[in-house]
């Protein structure tokens, strides 16, 4: 988790082929949007990777923690999370007809 926020900070470019045929505009039109728009996205992009970084660093804490002591807290919180976030994620990208699907 925290290495897909790394590259969601360091690496992804705010815009893939599949956003782009998914908003349905050729890059021309969106570069018409002005350069704030992809500079706002990327920021956009590098909230969503410090979530992520956040996110695999309390993985760590609940592994190296509450998991010992077989807490069902523990059990269900890293269910929900990693239901939420991992299933969340997948549906999106059938929704948009992601490269990475």
């Amino acid at each position: 988790m925290a290495g897909i926020g790394i590259f969601f900070i360091l690496a992804r470019p705010a815009l893939l082929p599949e956003d782009i045929r998914y908003i349905g505009l050729t890059p021309a039109k969106i570069d018409l949007l002005g350069p704030a728009f992809q500079t706002w996205l990327a920021r956009v992009f590098t909230v969503l990777g410090g979530f992520a970084i956040a996110s695999g660093v309390l993985a760590v804490g609940l592994a190296a923690t509450s998991f010992r002591a077989r807490s069902n807290i523990a059990l269900f919180a890293a269910a929900a999370g990693g239901f939420s976030s991992i299933r969340l994620m997948s549906a999106v990208n059938m929704m948009i007809d992601s490269d990475f699907k």
